[in-house]
């Protein structure tokens, strides 16, 4: 889901990754990273068209028309319903909501 700038953030990394929830944090772990390469894509949500099945729906992205099983900016669309669009990689998964307002999709590189 966006954030109250309308961005929605596939690139944030874990609290602790490799440490279980709720343990205390080792104090001799190296914590610092370099910020994660990103790049920002911006999604005007035009129209959603609902097919008699979910698979034969689309909808109207920056533009362009794409359906179920296509790939935008690198993440294959899930599924399309009236409310929102579901995008998976190898890596994440988002749902992006119809909305008037545009968004930004903040990726890694």
């Amino acid at each position: 889901m966006p954030n109250a700038d309308g961005v929605v953030d596939l690139v944030s990394e874990p609290a602790r990754p490799g440490e279980p929830p709720g343990s205390p944090p080792n104090p001799f772990r190296v914590r610092w990273s370099p910020p994660p390469r990103v790049r920002e894509v911006p999604f005007a949500l035009g129209a959603v068209l609902e097919g008699v099945r979910p698979d034969q729906s689309s909808v109207v992205v920056n533009g362009h028309v794409y359906g179920v099983g296509d790939t935008l900016e690198g993440l294959a669309i899930e599924a399309i319903g009236p409310e929102a669009i579901e995008l998976r990689s190898s890596t994440c998964r988002a749902r992006l909501p119809v909305q008037e307002a545009p968004l930004c999709l903040r990726l890694p590189l």
